[in-house]
């Protein structure tokens, strides 16, 4: 008896690692083992997610035969040890088709897709995938609950699971006269390489402008991307700690496009979204997209309450432009913060890593 799971990156480690903790606290005693990264706790390591730390359809295609070779060793020892349930977590240009490979080599436990592929924003057609290969999927939005149902694919909304977190936060309305400021050049080697050259000539500008901007260094990013931010070009100073408590401590962000968007949301602080990469890649994101946004928080406004700077527009004059709009308009800022509130009371009601863990673990009962 045991659980695998398996996650791509940062946030699925956290998200991994509160479902975990849940399951310990529901009674389960069996071993938890499978894929992830440091930060996710109570997951017994055999494999580090580090190998999947790649962006972007090329760099996808470029990686093919070693996460190949990593989907074949997954899948031999799922069979092997045959887990009561398979419970991935994002990164679904991976895990989508590890659950397919997983099927026709012969396991017919439950498996859950936890945080399953965004169909509705673009690439719908992954759906007929999670129809077909998953036993339930646990969205993070109530939206997303409701595409995925109306495409035939089982799915519950119990909520966002960092709402479990926020009265950890210190949350607060962002303070006028705070001069911090959170630069934030994303998760992954290739997010660093692209944007921090940016961030550091806006790191000047708001320094010179007499704000204190402070790169974010995030959990899990290489060793060479850690360092390009440790010596900066700037001389900006570093924060290695939770990406969430320099947030809390800003006026407000600038920040790859991701997670931190809805981190930010919960924390009330404005954000500009940022991304950039390959012509190939945003070509075809373009052609199969469904929504005119790329940040979750817009899609819940409907307006880009976070301005989103892409692929050649983001630039170095245009995120100034947005920063000193927020900065100078009180009207705005004040559309900004009510968007916001309405949003975060989009997201659910604490508990939710718990109602997860029930999921699961009833899954796990049916199928004895």
């Amino acid at each position: 008896m045991s659980i695998f799971v398996s996650t791509g990156e940062v946030s699925g480690d956290l998200y991994a690692a509160g479902l975990i903790s849940e399951l310990r606290r529901a009674g389960y005693d069996q071993p938890i083992w499978g894929m992830g990264g440091s930060l996710a706790a109570g997951l017994e390591r055999y494999w580090s997610n580090e190998s999947l730390q790649i962006m972007g359809l090329s760099s996808v295609l470029r990686g093919i035969p070693r996460i190949f070779r990593l989907s074949s060793q997954i899948v031999e020892q799922v069979i092997r040890r045959r887990p009561d349930a398979v419970v991935l977590v994002d990164s679904p240009d991976f895990h989508v088709p590890l659950a397919r490979r997983l099927r026709c080599a012969g396991f017919d436990g439950p498996i859950v897709d936890l945080c399953p592929p965004t169909v509705w924003a673009w690439r719908r057609g992954r759906a007929k995938a999670l129809k077909k290969y998953c036993t339930l999927c646990l969205p993070l939005f109530d939206f997303e609950a409701r595409v995925l149902k109306t495409l035939g694919v089982p799915a519950v909304w119990e909520g966002y699971p960092l709402i479990d977190d926020v009265s950890r936060w210190n949350v607060g309305a962002p303070n006028e006269d705070e001069k911090t400021v959170a630069l934030m050049p994303g998760s992954r080697l290739r997010e660093v390489r692209s944007l921090l050259p940016i961030l550091e000539r806006v790191g000047i500008r708001l320094r010179k402008s007499g704000f204190r901007p402070v790169l974010s260094l995030a959990s899990g990013l290489r060793a060479e991307g850690a360092q390009l931010i440790r010596s900066n070009k700037a001389g900006l100073p570093v924060f290695e700690g939770p990406g969430r408590e320099l947030m809390a401590r800003s006026r407000f962000v600038v920040a790859a496009s991701g997670t931190v968007a809805v981190e930010a949301m919960l924390l009330d602080r404005f954000m500009v979204v940022l991304y950039r990469g390959s012509l190939f890649e945003w070509s075809v994101f373009n052609l199969l997209r469904l929504t005119p946004f790329v940040s979750v928080p817009n899609v819940l406004a409907g307006w880009q309450v976070y301005p989103e700077l892409i692929q050649d527009k983001c630039r170095e004059d245009l995120i100034w432009k947005a920063i000193r709009r927020y900065v100078s308009s009180s009207d705005f800022r004040s559309k900004v913060h009510r968007t916001l509130a309405a949003n975060r009371r989009r997201m659910g009601t604490p508990g939710v890593f718990a109602r997860w863990a029930r999921r699961v673990l009833e899954l796990m009962e049916h199928r004895q």
